[in-house]
């Protein structure tokens, strides 16, 4: 059921109102906090309502038409001074919308003009038309209408980026946060799992009071990309992570705590701003500037790689063409070769021309995937520049590639090569078939100077010692080396069926042992894997004294249930 709506005698704002004094970013919050239901026992006044809002913190708002002016007038206790009205105004403005209706003693004021109506209804092709004719026959306008384009982007006198990061850091000074006792007593409103961990719940206060105190400043570079003012946007974002990471790096009072919030607020901000930009056309000297001011600015500090990080994604996101982008890639490669990749990547996608592509990733197949897999694909048909590629990606990509690459290698054209892949692959899958290759492609093969190459590794000798049948020589190893691990007994049952008597001896011998004087389940576990493999001799009389064996060490510890468990899970009784 629908609540009856209150009768007032004065002007009811309207949602057209309420946009043309707020941002974007600001209405969509103040409809969440509206939906929310915090807009808590509004009171009408003469001439509006007034209301206890509720975001991080509880903030009286006040909304009321000036008669005299013919003009809404705002009023909050918030911290929000930037970008128009704050959320709490809107969320407040919306209840008055759907609980107020309007008794006038005269007729009320028409508040959307005809002339909104017309461009609400018009096609943009008919706006275009209109507009073209007016301009063409007077000079003046012309004039007007070309400066209020170029002006979006290019009216930048007085703004400088020092003195956005002396205000960003006044705002950021300015910043209070509840401690943890007035932080729990805000949380009372609002419906939370009671099992969260306090601390958690101080954290959220803490952050939704860091994001109304900044969202403002948001809201700012917000408006400046909706309103075309793209180069002022930059210049303000540019400023506002400067000052933070002044704040990082200078402010040593400053507490940590604070600076992470500031930081977690910044990390949710980003992505729409980013998104903001991308839907933006921006005009070749606009990205000059931008991309000289980024150069000048940040590259050429002394903190250059924490700067390149932190705007490394930002500058990412901007629409380059291909010669813009090409400007800043040397400087950057000399600090981040990470970040010049990406870069050079995302011209790799963007381009249609197909040589400066293959040259894009030329420079960048030794260690880009995406690069790799270009020009792979690229020479498919010729042997030679296929094998070039292939040179270059072993050292990095040999996981990723080799794999799928290695068949299509022609031993004939690069026999060094062939080899070399193949013992890579060996290396990375322990294949026998990849060590084969490698082997009988190695003129005067040493097996000795081999095994030195794995001298530190534990598996990749005792596959060797197989393959070269010195089953021996593979059976010390793994009592030396191999015998500690956890599964390492499936390298025991590839001995048994060449050395099954000293295989089953050692068998019984250690089990006995650990068995003889341990209470421990990892013992019992170790044991019991090892006595499995007592059951998977070839030999039947080794086989039958092997179940022998097991028989016996059950009887002889029947007592210990921790042990005749693990032998139970291992189906040895």
């Amino acid at each position: 059921m629908s609540r009856k709506k209150q009768i007032v005698h004065f002007k009811i704002i309207t949602h057209q109102e309420l946009g043309n004094n707020a941002t974007l970013r600001s209405m969509e919050r103040g409809e969440e906090l509206y939906n929310t239901r915090a807009v808590i026992n509004p009171t009408i006044t003469e001439n509006g309502v007034e209301s206890i809002v509720y975001g991080s913190m509880e903030y009286k708002c006040l909304i009321e038409w000036d008669t005299s002016a013919k003009e809404w007038e705002f009023s909050c206790t918030c911290p929000y001074d930037h970008g128009g009205i704050c959320k709490h105004s809107i969320a407040l403005g919306l209840w008055m919308i759907d609980n107020c209706v309007y008794a006038p003693a005269e007729l009320a004021e028409i508040t959307v003009s005809e002339i909104d109506n017309l461009l609400n209804q018009a096609d943009i092709s008919v706006l275009q038309e209109f507009v073209r004719n007016i301009i063409s026959a007077d000079e003046i306008l012309l004039e007007k209408f070309k400066a209020l384009l170029y002006n979006l982007e290019t009216s930048l006198e007085g703004i400088s980026i020092n003195d956005l990061v002396k205000d960003y850091l006044e705002l950021f000074s300015s910043l209070e946060v509840s401690d943890e006792e007035d932080a729990i007593d805000s949380i009372h409103w609002r419906n939370h799992d009671y099992y969260q961990e306090e601390w958690e719940l101080i954290e959220e206060v803490q952050l939704r009071e860091v994001e109304e105190h900044l969202e403002g400043a948001f809201d700012e570079i917000s408006e400046f990309i909706e309103s075309g003012k793209l180069l002022q946007a930059v210049y303000n974002y540019f400023a506002f992570i400067e000052a933070y990471a002044n704040l990082e790096e200078t402010d040593e009072d400053n507490d940590y705590e604070i600076s992470e919030l500031i930081g977690s607020v910044i990390q949710d901000q980003q992505n729409s701003i980013y998104k903001l930009f991308k839907k933006q056309s921006f005009r070749n000297e606009t990205m000059d500037m931008i991309i000289k001011t980024f150069s000048d600015r940040y590259l050429k500090n002394k903190s250059v790689e924490y700067y390149l990080i932190l705007f490394e994604d930002f500058m990412l996101s901007l629409p380059y063409d291909t010669q813009q982008a090409e400007k800043p890639l040397k400087s950057i490669r000399k600090i981040s070769i990470t970040a010049a990749d990406k870069l050079q990547m995302k011209l790799v996608k963007a381009t249609k021309n197909r040589t400066l592509k293959t040259k894009i990733c030329q420079d960048l197949v030794a260690i880009n995937l995406e690069a790799a897999r270009f020009l792979l694909n690229k020479f498919k048909g010729d042997p030679e520049k296929y094998h070039d590629v292939v040179q270059k990606i072993i050292p990095k990509f040999s996981r990723e590639l080799l794999p799928e690459v290695f068949p299509n290698l022609q031993k004939d054209i690069n026999p060094d090569l062939y080899r070399n892949a193949a013992e890579k692959l060996f290396q990375l899958t322990k294949e026998i078939k990849y060590y084969r290759i490698y082997k009988n492609l190695t003129p005067n093969f040493q097996l000795e100077n081999y095994l030195m190459h794995f001298k530190d590794s534990k598996e990749k000798p005792f596959n060797i010692l197989i393959e070269e049948k010195q089953f021996d020589r593979a059976f010390d190893f793994y009592v030396n080396k191999m015998s500690y691990g956890y599964d390492n007994d499936q390298y025991l049952l590839m001995l048994i069926n060449h050395l099954p008597q000293t295989c089953f001896d050692y068998i019984v011998k250690e089990t006995s042992k650990e068995l003889a004087d341990s209470g421990k389940r990892e013992i019992y576990q170790k044991a019991g894997r090892l006595l499995t493999v007592l059951l998977q001799f070839k030999d039947e009389t080794l086989k039958k004294k092997g179940r022998q064996h097991i028989d016996n060490l059950c009887q002889k510890y029947r007592n210990r249930p921790a042990m005749l468990d693990e032998f139970r899970s291992l189906k040895l009784i």
